[in-house]
């Protein structure tokens, strides 16, 4: 995970994980990363595996299309953006999920277009920017456990 990758507002794991809760980083968390003499506090934190539990987090429920299990995440009316967990139907992708992207193709009215594998996403904090960026909103929780 590197810095550059790291948003106010994004949730990470603080290390050990299993006795500290996930941490959403502010700005004082910023500014400890930056800052020179305190370069190793960024190796303390791990970005969480993003799951089906951190969409139930985010409030993003299921939807069945095309046989798939899938998250709107992002829905800009002509272009729609959803996280698909791969599970084991993919090989190769065991334990990834990915943002696929519809399209709508409004010449006929109705036609819909899919842009499969769009990019890969891993971890709770690409999601947050993921949406972020294409959309300017910011997925929050208030359950952290």
């Amino acid at each position: 995970m590197e810095l550059s990758e790291i948003r106010i507002g994004n949730w990470l794991n603080c290390l050990p994980t299993e006795k500290i809760p996930p941490h959403q980083v502010t700005r004082d968390t910023m500014q400890q990363f930056c800052a020179p003499a305190t370069e190793w506090y960024l190796e303390t934190f791990a970005p969480i595996p993003l799951t089906e539990e951190w969409m139930k987090k985010f409030g993003i429920e299921p939807k069945v299309i095309s046989g798939w299990i899938m998250y709107e995440v992002v829905n800009l009316g002509e272009c729609t953006y959803f996280v698909k967990f791969w599970g084991d139907s993919v090989e190769g992708r065991e334990g990834l999920c990915g943002i696929d992207m519809q399209i709508r193709d409004y010449s006929d009215g109705k036609s819909l277009h899919w842009i499969e594998e769009f990019v890969d996403i891993e971890h709770v904090h690409e999601l947050q920017n993921f949406v972020y960026v294409h959309s300017f909103k910011e997925l929050t929780t208030e359950e952290v456990t």
